[in-house]
């Protein structure tokens, strides 16, 4: 209420604490499985809608759109990837993470489960390259 009622002043900015943020790059919006899952969930955030958060699924680059950090202790190695309830959850270095939108390369999003009607996500391993 203050903020609309100009009760606020307004302070300037300190010129000695101004940081300068870098051009995105692409091969910043990797995801790196072994970091936390509330980690991976704001990169997922913060890279939609460039480039794209991604990881690699059986050789492809697989998109993820949309996903949120779960509270459980991940029991698995990290891109290891368990299917709950219709829905494919990712272990992490710390907790679980829920796909919740991805896309192949050449095809549109799909909401996690749609994309698990025709792909068999439980027990494959994402961010592995192909060899």
């Amino acid at each position: 209420p203050d903020l609309l009622e100009n009760r606020i002043p307004a302070v300037p900015q300190d010129e000695t604490r101004v940081t300068y943020a870098e051009k995105l790059r692409k091969e910043e919006a990797s995801i790196d499985w072994n970091r936390p899952a509330a980690h991976i969930e704001r990169q997922v955030r913060a890279f939609n809608p460039w480039p794209v958060a991604e990881t690699v699924f059986r050789g492809d680059t697989l998109r993820v759109w949309r996903a949120e950090a779960l509270p459980d202790t991940a029991d698995a190695a990290p891109g290891t990837v368990r299917v709950r309830e219709k829905l494919a959850e990712v272990a992490t270095g710390e907790g679980w993470l829920r796909l919740l939108e991805v896309q192949l390369p050449g095809g549109r999003r799909l909401a996690a489960g749609d994309f698990l009607n025709a792909h068999r996500l439980a027990g494959v391993r994402l961010g592995i390259p192909a060899a």
